[in-house]
């Protein structure tokens, strides 16, 4: 069947007209995906209030957002932070229900309704500030929630100039600002048109001089390295970094020293040291040192009981920088250990160790022992030795109540000749530990020794056991 259809003026065959209409349909470009909301928060919070509100999602550059709405009520304006975030304020007017991000393409709509309650979830927060202190005109970094809608700073009640930053968090608001003039130590705090955050301590506003650092040694180090830092004004210090990164460990030694731990993270850079009346910067760069991974080879003894020493050898235990933090018997139990060299340490077998393996750590890492230590239990024994006529020697082994330190141990009989003892003779005991022998009829000082045995691979270990001497006379 032809049809046909007027066009530009005249008829054309219908199958004409409809290759145009699918060559222009081939040619018209990909329209990208409308935007899509995967969360949002706060949820809820008061309508036209100042309350701001991230929303995550996709939201593709291309065609842009145009708007967004809240259950229909259009917002006044909104901030794209990236193709994942949009911060925007609760409008006036607002109700109950789902949030609309509108493009080209069509609408992004949240699963979830915002609730409009006053204040609902859009109390402001100050969870923390850095630096803690500093004099007139320090920079101060204020992170919080809900800070979005900020009208106002102020440090123990003096106005101070701030600026809001769009963080990248779905989370966290945070806001720059700068100590005013006239500031006195206090807490800080933060307005916006729900409520004021407060921050839970203070900042410390210093008015004596700034510190200075002069020098600090060692220059290089690993991680966990000990520095000492000299220079001036170093009283009431309240931080230390490394390249930015701060010390979790420092100690003021006096008003021109510190010491201060390399702390993880730390990177080749300035060092620095804080009090409420400045910042001190060192003119040079603390150089960080990669420490190498330590290795374990062996150990000597394999087994023993707590309290027994253990030489480690390995590599990497201590170098330029950095020696060993700790070493652990198996279960992660600590022990007291001496670094002889970058080759060797002495340990302790601490008294709730159980068999296992050996870890070393250093700044470079950890290593560990392939092999197991076994921790031995010690059993103490007895032995008992009585001398009859015509010199018969007999005796029983005790082990308190562990047979298998009993049976099968070869009692040695010892006489004192010439002021040393001199085995003369020798049984092996039977399963109930006693013993009988018969020695040369000679007169003199006699004991009974039973020697230290390993049992189970070192696991149980029996105690030596010497008995009471005992004088035999015709």
């Amino acid at each position: 069947m032809t049809s046909f259809r007027r066009h530009l003026g005249g008829w054309m065959g219908g199958t004409v007209a409809l290759t145009a209409l699918i060559l222009i349909a081939t040619a018209a470009p990909a329209l990208a995906a409308a935007p899509t909301v995967s969360s949002f928060t706060p949820t809820s919070g008061p309508a036209g209030g100042g309350c701001w509100v991230t929303i995550t999602g996709s939201f593709p550059a291309a065609p842009p957002v145009t708007q967004v709405d809240f259950n229909g009520t259009v917002a006044p304006g909104f901030v794209v932070v990236s193709t994942s975030q949009i911060n925007v304020p609760v409008p006036g007017g607002a109700t109950t229900g789902p949030i609309h991000v509108i493009n080209a393409d069509g609408p992004g709509t949240s699963a979830s309704n915002f609730t409009v309650a006053s204040p609902g979830g859009c109390t402001p927060t100050i969870t923390s500030f850095l630096p803690t202190s500093g004099p007139v005109g320090t920079g101060v970094t204020i992170n919080g929630t809900n800070l979005l809608g900020a009208t106002a700073v102020d440090f123990n009640g003096t106005a101070a100039a701030f600026a809001v930053v769009s963080s990248s968090s779905s989370s966290a608001s945070q806001v720059s600002a700068f100590v005013p003039a006239g500031a006195t130590t206090g807490l800080v705090h933060v307005v916006t048109p729900v409520a004021t955050a407060t921050s839970a301590s203070n900042f410390t506003v210093g008015t004596g001089p700034a510190p200075t650092i002069s020098s600090f040694t060692p220059t290089t180090g690993a991680v966990g390295t000990s520095v000492t830092i000299t220079g001036t004004n170093f009283t009431g210090a309240t931080s230390v970094t490394f390249n930015g990164v701060a010390a979790t460990a420092f100690t003021v030694n006096s008003a021109t020293q510190v010491t201060a731990t390399v702390p993880t993270a730390a990177t080749t850079g300035p060092i620095r040291v804080i009090t409420p009346s400045g910042t001190g910067t060192s003119a040079t760069n603390f150089t960080v040192t990669v420490a190498p991974l330590p290795t374990i080879t062996s150990f000597t003894p394999t087994f023993g009981p707590t309290g027994k020493v253990v030489t480690i050898t390995g590599t990497n235990f201590s170098g330029t920088g950095f020696t060993t933090t700790s070493v652990k018997f198996f279960n992660n139990v600590t022990a007291t250990f001496t670094v002889n060299s970058a080759t060797q340490i002495t340990a302790t077998v601490p008294s709730t160790a159980t068999t296992g393996k050996i870890t070393v750590t250093t700044p470079g890492g950890t290593a560990t022992s392939t092999a197991n230590f076994v921790v031995s239990v010690l059993h103490s024994r007895t032995v008992s030795l009585d001398l009859r006529k015509h010199l018969i020697a007999k005796g029983e082994v005790s082990a308190g109540g562990f047979s298998a330190c009993l049976a099968s141990v070869e009692v040695k009989i010892q006489r004192m000749k010439s002021g040393h003892w001199k085995t003369v003779g020798s049984d092996t005991t039977g399963s109930d530990g006693s013993f009988k022998t018969r020695l040369d009829d000679k007169t003199g000082k006699y004991r009974a020794r039973a020697p230290k045995v390993v049992l189970s691979s070192g696991a149980d270990i029996c105690s030596r056991a010497t008995s009471p001497s005992q004088n035999h006379n015709h």
